[in-house]
């Protein structure tokens, strides 16, 4: 007689971290939303004299102190944009934040950036201007602009960065980084403003604990 082979079937778990839920969650909800609600209404990337110049304009329906909120939480802004590893406040005043922080983009492999950043607001809560004191940057300075959206309804954030690299990288290359660094930011920024947050925390609230 022949032995008999069981076999068992073992379910299949994916196993994905929460930052990758978190961002997927970010990214689906940005794009589900629509043009009413959330769009990104422009996004340039220049390079000239060794410079990138940056300018990049979007629009959602949140309230406009909701934005001015996001736009400062330095402390928690590591937990949706996608390549900021860490982000922290060394020193705080009624007007000004020191904050340190570390991001990664890769291309082929990784490339980590270090800077401390100084950020200032005014009293109207309209603007809130940077530029990098030390760090892994040569140059790095620019604004977020906070205005009513062009319907009367909602919020319009308006970015603009001058950045000068101590490396020299090909001018396409360069680009390309700082184009899908943007993107990313830019989605992220909106599915926040949206509260892609909240239906996120919602997600990892219900799901399985043994995944």
């Amino acid at each position: 007689m022949k032995p008999r082979l069981h076999l068992r079937v073992l379910p299949i778990r994916p196993h994905f971290p929460i930052s990758a839920i978190r961002l997927l969650t970010v990214a689906l909800v940005a794009l589900s939303i629509g043009t009413a609600q959330a769009t990104v209404l422009h996004r340039d990337v220049e390079i000239s004299d060794g410079f990138v110049t940056i300018s990049a304009a979007i629009e959602s329906s949140a309230q406009a102190h909701r934005a001015w909120d996001v736009l400062t939480d330095f402390d928690g802004s590591d937990g949706y944009l996608p390549s900021l590893d860490s982000s922290y406040v060394v020193d705080r005043t009624d007007s000004i934040w020191t904050v340190q922080q570390v991001f990664t983009t890769k291309l082929v492999f990784p490339w980590t950036f270090r800077t401390r950043l100084v950020f200032a607001d005014d009293p109207a809560r309209t603007r809130l201007r940077f530029r990098q004191m030390s760090g892994s940057l040569h140059d790095y300075a620019g604004s977020w602009t906070v205005s009513p959206a062009a319907s009367g309804q909602g919020v319009r954030l308006e970015y603009e960065a001058r950045v000068r690299l101590r490396q020299a990288i090909p001018g396409f290359v360069l680009r390309f980084i700082v184009r899908r660094h943007l993107d990313q930011t830019l989605t992220a920024i909106l599915g926040v403003l949206e509260d892609a947050g909240s239906v996120s925390e919602q997600l990892l609230t219900h799901q399985d604990p043994t995944v």
